[in-house]
């Protein structure tokens, strides 16, 4: 019985341990995102390169 409730102790720490680290990885994507977004790096190289977007 002992061994089981450490089982399920262990199991539930592994599952908590892994999803907040898929949420910490999802909100630091959001940042860079978000950083990119504002600081419009995409269109700078795209005009430093001569590329153009057809709209």
């Amino acid at each position: 019985m002992t061994y089981a409730m450490w089982g399920i102790a262990i199991g539930l720490a592994l599952m908590f341990g892994v999803s907040l680290q898929r949420y910490r990885s999802s909100l630091l994507r959001k940042r860079e995102i978000r950083w990119m977004d504002e600081h419009h790096l995409l269109d700078r190289l795209r005009e430093q390169l001569g590329w153009t977007l057809r709209k």
